[in-house]
């Protein structure tokens, strides 16, 4: 299971900027957590012979250009609001643009996130794994080299990124990767 990218990336600026949540990030990613882990939890105890391996989110990798990042993030948020409601959706865009989280503070809210289900999807008895170690610059935050150029959430699809997902795996799944 690949858990939580969206629910960071685009759930939290959804509900704030879409629904008008005035609420913490940290509050709605706790429960998205809890979430997790009972569906995790269920998994678990019905198939008792299966390995569940949970990968927490990539570190945002829609950083180092905040107009990249919200012309991104104000794009998918705001796809599901009419056309005709485009007062609405400006609107949207306008506060998105504002008071958009800065790259610090959304790499935060990732790791804290990883952290909350990686003690979660444990306590539920599957096993954690995620590849941000390998994919930080020296700076904290992901490395240039696995930016998009495109507008994109994901990191690039490169042999890199897909060597570093299947060593981590391996490694966690006991073998010498």
């Amino acid at each position: 299971m690949n858990l939580g990218q969206v629910d960071v990336e685009l759930g939290t600026p959804y509900r704030k900027y879409v629904k008008g949540d005035t609420g913490k990030p940290i509050d709605y990613l706790n429960e998205v957590v809890t979430s997790y882990a009972i569906v995790i939890a269920k998994f678990v105890k019905e198939f008792p012979e299966v390995n569940f391996l949970v990968k927490g989110a990539n570190i945002p990798v829609l950083i180092y250009d905040t107009r990249k990042s919200i012309a991104d993030v104000a794009n998918v948020v705001t796809e599901r609001v009419s056309d005709v409601e485009l007062d609405k959706k400006q609107e949207i865009i306008h506060r998105i643009r504002a008071d958009y989280e800065s790259d610090i503070e959304r790499h935060k809210l990732t790791l804290h996130f990883n952290e909350l289900l990686k003690k979660a999807t444990h306590e539920s008895g599957a096993t954690y794994f995620d590849i941000n170690h390998d994919v930080v610059a020296d700076n904290g935050l992901a490395h240039p080299r696995f930016i998009p150029n495109a507008m994109d959430h994901h990191f690039v699809d490169s042999v890199e990124i897909r060597v570093i997902h299947w060593k981590n795996l391996m490694k966690t799944l006991g073998y010498d990767a």
